[in-house]
């Protein structure tokens, strides 16, 4: 019966307590990971935008709900409302879900739909 030592060939018990890592390093590691799933906001042609901006407008003037995709640097996130304000001064739309009121910038939507 032969058993396996540090020394024997082709063994890894050589490196076993090199394992373990620095909390310096780990958070280093961890950004690195972020920094990697990080996404680039989309460039629209003109013609989306103003699709949009119709399905603004007829969303707004009718209250109908519509459901918008905002840009996150790592996740979209979808919300669907009613969009209860426009403020064409600082490129703003307001949107309630039922549940609260939240102003969008018209520049983190990434789609807007009418369901």
């Amino acid at each position: 019966m032969h058993r396996e030592t540090k020394i024997t060939p082709g063994s890894n018990l050589m490196w076993e307590g090199s394992r373990f890592m620095l909390p310096e390093h780990i958070e280093a590691l961890h950004k690195y990971h972020m920094e990697q799933k990080k996404k680039r906001k989309p460039d629209f042609d003109q013609q989306q935008i103003e699709e949009w901006n119709r399905i603004i407008m007829e969303a707004h003037c009718n209250g109908l709900l519509c459901q918008i995709t905002i840009f996150g640097e790592y996740e979209d996130t979808e919300l669907t409302g009613k969009i209860e304000k426009i403020d064409h001064q600082t490129g703003k739309i307001k949107v309630n879900n039922g549940k609260e009121s939240i102003w969008i910038k018209f520049t983190d939507v990434t789609d807007i739909k009418l369901p």
